[in-house]
């Protein structure tokens, strides 16, 4: 799978700053850093300064342009997701999660997790509104087959798509466990607020889930 993004106007300024520093950074091996510098005086500090003025420019130049990135692939890993292409999505937040470091925002402004665990069925129902979790089997340690994809949309109503999509009902049974009514017997979560995970079983099979954040971050 392959992704673009279209360059804006100021692709030809990027250009200008992004290319000559990665050319530099490959012909002298990158910038040392001050604490990476020899100790002694086989090192000028005029030369130290310099590098560190040199690795604080690319950052303050690099910087809109990793944000720029990491939010263009969280609207793709949306989209996808609404679209029902589970593998595509899942490949574009590994994407994404392994590029955090990339992002200006910290990483609690985009996730759901609260600073305390849910203590009542109610808070627990806040915290999952809105919020889409990634379900594989137990066994799938590596978390590669994914199965289905739970978006609570609001207090009421859980989007489930897997094999098709389907609305379906939820309520909180306690400050941890939902309850999920289907025909052929009732889909239960155990949920892990401060872990983003929960456990889940249905008809006596066993599965893991995952959060991967809020459909709608404006909420």
């Amino acid at each position: 799978m392959s992704m673009t993004i279209t360059p804006s106007g100021n692709w030809k300024q990027f250009r200008r700053v992004f290319i000559p520093a990665v050319a530099l950074l490959l012909i002298t091996g990158g910038p040392t850093r001050a604490e990476d510098a020899p100790v002694g005086g086989d090192v000028p500090i005029e030369l130290i300064r310099l590098r560190q003025q040199f690795q604080s420019k690319v950052d303050q130049e690099m910087a809109p342009w990793q944000e720029k990135y990491s939010k263009e692939l969280q609207k793709l890993e949306d989209r996808l997701i609404n679209e029902r292409r589970l593998s595509d999505a899942l490949a574009v937040k590994k994407e994404r999660e392994a590029n955090t470091g990339l992002s200006s925002e910290p990483a609690e402004q985009n996730s759901p997790a609260m600073g305390d665990s849910p203590k009542t069925a109610a808070q627990l129902q806040k915290y999952l509104l809105d919020t889409v979790w990634l379900v594989y089997s137990i066994d799938d340690k590596k978390s590669e087959n994914l199965i289905a994809v739970y978006h609570f949309q609001d207090s009421d109503n859980v989007a489930l798509m897997s094999a098709k999509a389907e609305k379906l009902k939820w309520s909180c049974k306690s400050n941890k466990d939902v309850s999920i009514p289907y025909p052929s017997g009732d889909i239960t979560f155990n949920f892990d607020a401060m872990k983003s995970t929960a456990s889940s079983e249905h008809v006596g099979k066993k599965y893991t889930a995952i959060l991967v954040g809020r459909a709608n971050r404006n909420k």
